[in-house]
């Protein structure tokens, strides 16, 4: 009994130590130490190590079966996007790869795929990216590039795109060329989202060059945020024929020229945080179709034509504006009437400007502030004409 417990003994031991020679010797890595797991019938992996610069890739572990999501987060290690490595995992639906230090995508890293419906590469310090270095994807619909450091983009990166859906290239350095903004993001043929926050941009044109973009009726949203905008004119985004949600909060724009009034379809316009002081009665879309309007932190005082022409309006955001305040009493009264849900900041200090002489709250003048005695005054307490909702809008 004492010896066979010592052949068990010995054996248990002689096995540990024959894994730990194959370990040393070969730089294997069993199945069991790769953080992967089984979900919903999919194989997940999320091992960043495989990735880092200078260490010798292994890539047997993929050899054991098909991954289906490659998931990695390193805390901005210094990583190497190889072909060799994305090879082996071909047969990927999702990858997501970020808090890198990649800085570049060279030429053919991202090989052709059937499979691969969603790439994610944010926040990886990424600077340039080659031509064609994503090849054919036929499958892929979500491209998220945001929060780099690319300075420019353009459809050649991707040999054959013709799938994406939504783009996001937010929180870059990008600076496009005013006549060449068409060519170099809009040549997707099923685009409906793009992200272009936090870049840039003084100018756009998405009229100029129309030839070049496909099924321009697809896009849906676009978003520019936090750019250098100064003003809007009616041909900036004519081809969006079908746009819906058109975010330009954050800018520096003074002047909207009739540059919203071809968008039939547009329900969410938000203009919060710029320099604009009044609205052409042109200004948007007829007829009218708009449910969401932001137009909060500009130099508003007076918004008749809003009041007249967007009869659809469901909510609105006007705080933080040098609004006169009968006629700010007048436009809260018009919010209850007709049911319109004005949308605020948690700290609304609900102040206005009162003109000495009267003034009518249905015309459409520049105000000149020179001459004109004005005070600010704190706004009555919010009663059953006007109440707020927090944050943003709520759809």
């Amino acid at each position: 009994m004492r010896f066979t417990n010592g052949i068990i003994i010995f054996f248990v031991i002689a096995t540990v130590g024959v894994d730990e020679v194959l370990s040393t010797l070969f730089n294997y890595i069993t199945p069991k130490k790769i953080t992967c797991w089984e979900s919903n019938c999919q194989l997940r992996c999320n091992d960043c190590s495989i990735l880092r610069a200078g260490v010798a890739n292994n890539f047997l572990c993929f050899q054991y079966a098909t991954i289906s999501v490659f998931e990695c987060s390193d805390s901005f290690h210094r990583v190497e996007m190889t072909k060799e490595f994305f090879l082996k995992i071909e047969k990927a639906e999702v990858i997501k790869i970020t808090k890198t230090d990649a800085r570049r995508i060279k030429k053919d890293t991202f090989p052709s795929s059937t499979t691969l419906r969603e790439l994610y590469l944010p926040e990886n310090n990424i600077s340039i990216i080659d031509d064609w270095a994503f090849a054919n994807m036929s499958a892929l619909t979500h491209l998220y590039l945001n929060n780099n450091k690319l300075t420019f983009f353009d459809a050649f990166k991707i040999i054959d795109g013709l799938s994406i859906k939504y783009l996001n290239l937010g929180n870059n350095s990008l600076i496009f060329d005013k006549l060449r903004l068409d060519n170099e993001v809009y040549n997707f043929k099923s685009i409906t989202y793009l992200n272009l926050d936090g870049n840039k941009l003084r100018n756009i044109s998405m009229g100029d060059y129309i030839t070049v973009i496909k099924h321009r009726e697809l896009v849906k949203e676009v978003s520019m945020a936090n750019n250098l905008l100064t003003s809007i004119t009616l041909g900036n985004f004519d081809p969006l024929t079908n746009l819906e949600i058109l975010n330009l909060a954050f800018n520096n724009i003074s002047d909207i020229d009739l540059a919203f009034y071809k968008m039939q379809k547009l329900t969410t316009l938000i203009l919060s945080h710029n320099c604009i002081s009044e609205f052409d009665n042109f200004a948007f879309p007829s007829p009218g179709s708009l449910q969401y309007l932001a137009i909060d932190y500009n130099q508003l005082i007076l918004m008749p034509n809003i009041m007249t022409h967007i009869g659809s309006l469901k909510k609105i955001a006007i705080d933080g504006n040098p609004w006169h305040c009968n006629c700010l009493k007048q436009y809260r009264k018009v919010f209850h009437d007709r049911n319109i849900q004005e949308v605020c900041a948690d700290d609304v200090k609900h102040e206005c400007i009162t003109f000495i002489d009267k003034y009518n709250c249905g015309e459409l003048t520049s105000i000149l502030y020179s001459g004109i005695e004005i005070k600010m005054v704190n706004l009555d307490t919010p009663n059953s004409t006007y109440y707020c909702v927090l944050n943003e809008f709520d759809q």
